[in-house]
């Protein structure tokens, strides 16, 4: 549940439709959230609000080691995704080579 303005201060939230080809990066719009805003909210009201204000967390290196782990991560899932594509091409290398022989 979001708090109400009292524990958090006095914060407005907005849902920004935008045309699909507005990136949401270029967007001047400071009132539009983004998903780790929200999942920094959801786990603490209170530093997210600290954290709109310029502060920073004093846990920055289990912070920076969760953002390694996550590009880890993501690389190796591309990876993955990549190698499932070559073998599937692979595969079907293989099949045409093999019907071409049996129907020689």
């Amino acid at each position: 549940m979001i708090g109400n303005a009292s524990e958090t201060g006095h914060f407005l939230f907005v849902i920004s439709l935008m045309r699909k080809s507005e990136p949401v990066t270029e967007t001047k719009d400071k009132k539009l959230i983004n998903a780790s805003e929200i999942g920094t909210y959801c786990f603490c009201p209170r530093a997210w609000a600290l954290e709109k204000r310029g502060y920073r967390s004093a846990n920055r290196a289990a912070l920076d080691e969760g953002s390694e782990f996550h590009r880890g991560y993501g690389r190796r899932e591309r990876l993955i995704r990549d190698l499932k594509i070559l073998t599937a091409i692979l595969i079907l290398i293989l099949l045409a080579m093999l019907l071409r022989m049996l129907f020689r």
